[in-house]
């Protein structure tokens, strides 16, 4: 049984102006990390950026890496797996878990 075939739609919006920086449609099935760099870039490109937020897909050292010292933007994203600090690996990885805007979050809806 082969792979099923799909389109793939991926933006870039801007939240404070409601509208759509980038867009991009892809009918291969590519990994979520391999569109992020490509597509800020376009998108710093457009406008200026402070925040980039993404979803689970997305989270990857080499992304966080690049939003931060590349791009000098703060990249919020879920991690994708759930481990304790210790344990967790990488700089920024480490840095968004003990930081994490949705860490004050879900401590207050307790």
């Amino acid at each position: 049984m082969g792979r099923k075939s799909f389109m793939k739609h991926i933006l870039s919006i801007d939240t404070g102006a409601k509208a759509i920086i980038v867009s991009d449609s892809r009918r291969s099935c590519i990994n979520d990390n391999k569109t992020f760099i490509p597509m800020l870039e376009e998108t710093l490109h457009e406008v200026d950026v402070r925040n980039v937020t993404a979803d689970k897909g997305y989270d990857s050292e080499v992304n966080h890496k690049f939003a931060h010292r590349n791009a000098g933007v703060n990249f919020i994203i879920p991690l994708r797996y759930e481990v304790s600090l210790d344990r967790t690996t990488g700089f920024y990885h480490r840095k968004l878990k003990r930081n994490s805007p949705l860490r004050s979050i879900i401590n207050e809806a307790r």
